[in-house]
């Protein structure tokens, strides 16, 4: 009997979801009919990543379609691309909800079952410094949702001036 170490499995796990995602990402590219847009870029890391959501006509609270488009690295990416799988039908306040529960998942990295694939991605919480890739989509969403306006956002942390 071959014994399979269970945080060797969930490193397979999340190594296959986040190339899959990030190789074919869902829902890439811009949406030119957006009624709000997110945008999110890390300056020291080099990630750039947009949001894109139509919300339904009539309702104006769910949403129709959402997409993303920038350059980033592959957390980035696979956790946009997950994220626009998630949120496709939800209702704002659903959404700013998920957003919630994504951010409590890696302040503690307890899995609630209703983070679906997200919780593959508890394998970074030995990467610290990954971290604020895997939150720039959600930071871009939240304002996409809150504000729309495409004010840009960021993960990082400011650095408070140093005195001369």
């Amino acid at each position: 009997m071959i014994m399979v170490d269970l945080d060797d499995k969930l490193t397979q796990i999340y190594q296959q979801s986040v190339m899959n995602h990030s190789r074919q990402p869902h829902n890439f590219g811009s949406l030119q009919d957006a009624d709000r847009i997110g945008r999110g870029r890390n300056r020291l890391c080099g990630d750039v990543v947009h949001l894109y959501l139509r919300f339904q006509s009539g309702s104006g609270q769910h949403i129709d379609q959402i997409s993303f488009d920038g350059e980033s690295c592959a957390i980035c990416r696979a956790s946009a691309s997950m994220l626009t799988d998630e949120l496709t039908g939800m209702s704002l306040d659903e959404a700013l909800i998920f957003l919630d529960r994504l951010e409590q998942f890696v302040s503690d990295w307890t899995v609630d079952p209703s983070i679906g694939e997200f919780a593959a991605l508890q394998v970074l919480q030995q990467y610290p410094t990954r971290l604020k890739c895997l939150r720039l989509p959600w930071q871009a969403c939240r304002q996409a949702l809150l504000d729309g306006d495409g004010c840009e956002v960021t993960t990082e942390r400011q650095e408070k001036e140093i005195p001369e």
